[in-house]
């Protein structure tokens, strides 16, 4: 990874950290005990907590980050710990009084309104708008921020529900769901049992998997198939024979992993992208993803019926 980074200086570290704490908090102790994986946090987040202390500023929404370095506080020095708690009060003074509106957002009021939502090109930033307040929300309601998270979430699973499966809005309706579904779970880093919004949204998650795989569209992706994964099977805490389709994705994701323990990077080429940012997001990014939706999370362990599978 340090290596990676060395070599690639417009590689996004905040990417890199997020990854590490992910490793940190698996059950695997392999991965969250690992002093390597240690070191990296401490190094890593020294560098992110400098360069968010000089940006942060009346409307910074950055909020994954700061989510990131409070995670990462227990690993860090003594000096580093207090600047980051520091940071921690000046982003809650800047980020309390920001309105995290929970009303029917553009794309469900105009699908109620005309029985369909515009092709994604006219309503990207529609679509974009609701897909950071998901993910806001949760971050805010991490860090204390006042969001009624629970309330919010409920209602948001309630009208992704009622988006119909387009391949107009696949992208766009996947990223929803599957953040969603994140922000319920605390992105898999805390233990959380399943309620009703997170079996509506995983139940729909999974009829959108069994879509794509009908239709032939991206369901032996492992990039996107470990989005299912990671989102609607461990983040609702199913356990691991709940659904056969649970065991196909697993199954796509062993078998399409490369002898370096990587997943396709080599399919990708710098010409494919706007910026050099983007090109190195999409050459680590599958490997990050599919190693989440694989490593063991407290959700795993939680759930009595793993145990008795005889699989935790």
């Amino acid at each position: 990874m340090f290596r990676f980074l060395n070599r690639h200086e417009n590689a996004d570290r905040d990417d890199f950290l997020s990854f590490c704490v992910e490793f940190q908090t698996s059950l695997n102790p392999f991965l969250s005990q690992n002093e390597h994986i240690e070191s990296a946090i401490s190094s890593l987040a020294s560098k992110v907590a400098d360069r968010v202390e000089s940006q942060l500023s009346p409307g910074f929404d950055n909020l994954c980050v700061l989510y990131d370095l409070k995670f990462s506080i227990p690993v860090l020095a003594t000096k580093q710990k207090r600047a980051i708690r520091k940071l921690l009060t000046k982003a809650h003074q800047i980020v309390r009084h920001l309105d995290f509106d929970l009303a029917d957002n553009l794309v469900i009021s105009t699908l109620r309104e005309t029985g369909e939502i515009p092709d994604g090109a006219a309503f990207e930033n529609a679509w974009e708008l609701w897909l950071e307040q998901v993910m806001d929300v949760r971050y805010a309601a991490f860090l204390g921020l006042g969001v009624h998270a629970e309330e919010y979430y409920r209602n948001t699973a309630t009208q992704i529900a009622e988006i119909p499966f387009r391949e107009e809005h696949l992208y766009e309706l996947y990223n929803l769901s599957t953040h969603a579904s994140f922000g319920m779970s605390g992105f898999n880093r805390f233990s959380r049992y399943r309620n009703a919004a997170m079996d509506k949204l995983a139940n729909r998650g999974m009829a959108f998997f069994s879509w794509l795989d009908s239709n032939c569209l991206h369901s032996e992706d492992p990039e996107t198939i470990a989005g299912f994964l990671d989102a609607f099977c461990k983040g609702p805490s199913r356990y691991y024979d709940a659904d056969p389709r649970i065991g196909t994705i697993y199954h796509r994701l062993l078998r399409s992993q490369r002898n370096d323990g990587s997943w396709r990077a080599e399919d990708y080429r710098r010409s494919d992208w706007d910026t050099e940012a983007d090109y190195l997001y999409s050459q680590y990014h599958p490997t990050w993803v599919c190693v989440a939706a694989l490593r063991p999370a407290q959700h795993d362990i939680a759930n009595v019926r793993n145990r008795e599978l005889g699989l935790i």
